[in-house]
């Protein structure tokens, strides 16, 4: 579910985002407590329009809560955790930045 999820998520279109947050929900119906399906559902809703989807922008921080919960500071899953979301909350522009300098 999470690949499934990631790759509707990097399509970056309002179509596929539905489609990456249906795909994170089944899965964590099965599973509540995946990090790896927490933390990329979580990634998807830090980078949702809050103005478009206001639920998904306050489901980030429902998300960010379990996370800290399953994942404290300082344990070896937080490391994890932290690998994962690096680029989180980095807008538009920091994207564009970090693509000219790979290009």
């Amino acid at each position: 579910m999470a690949r499934l999820g990631q790759a509707h998520a990097a399509e970056d279109e309002d179509d596929h985002d539905r489609e990456a947050e249906a795909a994170y929900r089944q899965g964590l119906a099965l599973a509540a407590d995946d990090l790896g399906l927490l933390v990329s559902y979580w990634e998807l809703c830090l980078r949702s329009d809050s103005f478009d989807h206001p639920h998904r922008a306050k489901r980030a921080v429902t998300l960010h809560q379990r996370i800290e919960e399953l994942a404290p500071p300082g344990s070896p899953e937080r490391g994890r955790v932290d690998a994962a979301v690096g680029w989180a909350g980095r807008g538009y522009w920091d994207d564009v930045v970090a693509s000219a300098a790979r290009g």
